[in-house]
């Protein structure tokens, strides 16, 4: 991703990870080198994601000033309860 990337009408769902997930790291998990700034992700539907819907990584401030318009998450996992132990552990 660069300058000015769109993610628009797109349709993720029952993912094991994020939904959308924008990060400053390549594919070998190094940060870029340069910079992913005035972004866009919109009318995109999210549902069901392992982790967040959509969720930004940026170790040294390279992902900047991006836009979310108009984008609808559904139970990911961040919200929905997994866990049968009792809160207070009991």
């Amino acid at each position: 991703m660069n300058w000015q990337s769109v993610i628009e009408d797109i349709v993720v769902t029952n993912v094991g990870g994020d939904g959308i997930l924008v990060t400053n790291e390549n594919a070998a998990g190094q940060p870029i080198s340069n910079t992913e700034v005035n972004g866009r992700i919109a009318g995109s539907f999210i549902e069901a994601a392992g982790q967040d819907g959509i969720r930004v990584l940026d170790s040294g401030n390279s992902v900047t000033d991006w836009n979310l318009v108009d984008n609808w998450v559904a139970e990911p996992a961040t919200t929905r309860s997994t866990s049968t132990t009792p809160p207070d552990g009991a």
